[in-house]
């Protein structure tokens, strides 16, 4: 398995079993010492506790006052790891005990009661009490939980893993960059192969801090660099022919469309209204109105292939654009604002005149208008907007749809690309071919609390050869 590693690999995988066992033994080692340390000085601080009650139950059981004793015991109880007291005479009965319920491992700690000198003022009968032979008095017992001690010693192996895998990845990462930067030129060198034998001429190799490895990705790049240029005219040219090729086949499909559905859908307009006028149907009627509604939408149809396949050469003038969307939007808020679709406007005061094709704009800014309410779906609120820096003026059109999908992002201004069922397709198309015309360029983004934005910019200049001055 190992034959399979690359050199980095093999080189992280010594770093972490070398500084991994270094790290592990040192701590195994340190943790022993520390919980041996630790446990010594416990039993230390028990056994003084329990040789200090020893001396202060002395006296009780010289006179076997048993609840002195009891009070010793419960006051003694109050320390945290203490679990249970008990306190004995010198005949082994338990004069005095205090317990609190812990669960868990103990430690015991005794210590035996012994009478001190005894002064000259000392009554015979309280010696007497004492055992003669070895003056003890009685004995303590006291247990202690190990809870804290255990708990100390799990919070030192957490300690110990977490400072040990710090460790190990701070020096897996200097090995790991140390070896990258003596590998990379290298597998850059190979990825830019596998890249450009995929087809993908747009990638160079980075140059190396290493002479030899520079050398070489530099003549590679050189190399790519013709190739890729060579590509690109020819993709471009390619494109250009395709796009001819389409244009044409379009302008003749819109012929043999204007020849054979627009005059017959004049007559059938033309028939309907004669059949309105003879039957005395009035323009309520819910057929008539459904047929009216279907031939203008045919005819508008019609129009809109005719107008993208042909497009006619543009007139230019001297307009001002905010002027002319004002005078776009109030045409749409007479046709189309309803209790639940409102139209707003943040049209800039300005005046920003620039020569344009003034009919084209203004398809333009309808087909953005009409887009943005066809994405609100009869609900919701588009907002439309102005700005400009004096050398650009720009129209925002917002909506609060559902905003255009990732994966359609690259299409949306293909013509006849479109996501609803009685689209033509050819709306933001009709947009981005205006905006080409005009030196300008039209894009969108989706808003983070939903719908999209639309702008079409265009250059504000006032002077265009043939160009006449508008009064809008």
């Amino acid at each position: 398995m190992t034959r399979r590693l690359g050199f980095l690999a093999r080189l992280l995988l010594a770093g972490f079993f070398l500084i991994g066992g270094a790290v592990s033994g040192l701590g195994i080692i340190g943790l022993k010492m520390i919980r041996d340390f630790t446990e010594a000085r416990f039993a230390e601080r028990n056994q003084f506790m329990a040789d200090n009650l020893a001396r202060n139950c002395e006296l009780g059981l010289l006179i076997e006052d048993r609840r002195m004793l009891q009070r010793l015991a419960d006051n003694l109880l109050s320390e945290e790891s203490l679990v249970s007291v008990e306190i004995q005479n010198a005949r082994g009965e338990v004069v005095a005990r205090a317990h609190k319920g812990q669960g868990g491992s103990t430690a015991v700690s005794f210590a035996q009661v012994r009478l001190r000198k005894i002064g000259e003022m000392a009554s015979a009968e309280l010696a007497e009490s004492a055992d003669a032979a070895s003056n003890v008095l009685g004995s303590v017992r006291l247990s202690f939980s190990l809870s804290h001690i255990q708990a100390l010693s799990t919070d030192l192996g957490v300690t110990f893993i977490v400072i040990s895998l710090v460790i190990v990845l701070l020096a897996l990462t200097c090995f790991f960059v140390f070896a990258r930067s003596l590998l990379n030129p290298i597998h850059h060198l190979v990825k830019t192969a596998q890249d450009v034998a995929a087809g993908n001429l747009s990638v160079r190799a980075p140059l190396s801090a290493v002479p030899e490895a520079r050398t070489l990705a530099h003549a590679v790049n050189t190399m790519l660099d013709a190739l890729a240029e060579n590509r690109r005219a020819l993709e471009e040219a390619y494109q250009e022919m395709i796009r001819q090729k389409s244009f044409a086949e379009m302008g003749r499909v819109a012929m043999v469309v204007a020849h054979e559905v627009k005059n017959p859908l004049g007559i059938i307009k033309s028939s309907l209204d004669l059949l309105k006028r003879q039957h005395g149907l009035g323009d309520d009627d819910l057929l008539v109105q459904y047929m009216e509604d279907e031939i203008q939408r045919l005819n508008r149809l019609i129009e809109d292939f005719l107008l993208f396949s042909k497009p006619a050469k543009p007139h230019f003038s001297l307009v001002d654009m905010n002027h002319l969307v004002r005078d776009v939007v109030e045409r749409h808020r007479l046709q189309m604002e309803s209790p639940a679709l409102a139209i707003r406007t943040a049209i800039s005061d300005n005046t920003a005149r620039s020569c344009i094709d003034r009919d084209l704009i203004m398809r333009a800014v309808a087909n953005l208008v009409q887009n943005a309410v066809d994405a609100c779906d009869g609900a919701g609120i588009v907002t439309v907007s102005t700005s400009d820096d004096g050398a650009y003026w720009t129209v925002h059109v917002v909506d609060q749809g559902p905003g255009v999908p990732h994966e359609l992002a690259s299409r949306i201004f293909d013509p006849f690309f479109t996501t609803r069922a009685k689209g033509t397709g050819l709306g933001l198309a009709f947009v981005a071919q205006v905006a080409r015309i005009h030196g300008g360029s039209v894009g969108f983004v989706n808003l983070e609390e939903g719908g999209a934005r639309f702008s079409l910019t265009l250059p504000l200049h006032e002077a265009v050869s043939g160009a006449r001055v508008s009064d809008d």
